[in-house]
């Protein structure tokens, strides 16, 4: 499952990349049923929400990944644009 989790994540990061949002996010969801537990899923699927306008999702999903590895400056970074974003 993690390998099938890695491929979803990269399509969907691909996507994600492009501004194919919901494309990206359908991808995310199904990597993170694959393996709830990979910082760099969440991380990922933080920004896809976080694009979307859904910032408390967007920083659950950041601090899920810090949570999981507490070294992960990008998850980091992210959540801090999350929040200045919210304010």
């Amino acid at each position: 499952d993690k390998e099938r989790a890695a491929l979803h994540m990269k399509i969907g990061t691909g996507y994600l990349a492009q501004g194919l949002n919901p494309q990206a996010m359908s991808e995310l969801l199904k990597a993170e049923r694959l393996d709830p537990e990979n910082p760099r899923i969440l991380n990922n699927l933080g920004l896809a929400y976080h694009v979307r306008g859904r910032h408390k999702q967007a920083e659950a999903k950041f601090r899920e990944a810090i949570r999981l590895d507490k070294s992960y400056s990008d998850a980091k970074n992210n959540l801090a644009r999350n929040l200045i974003d919210q304010n």
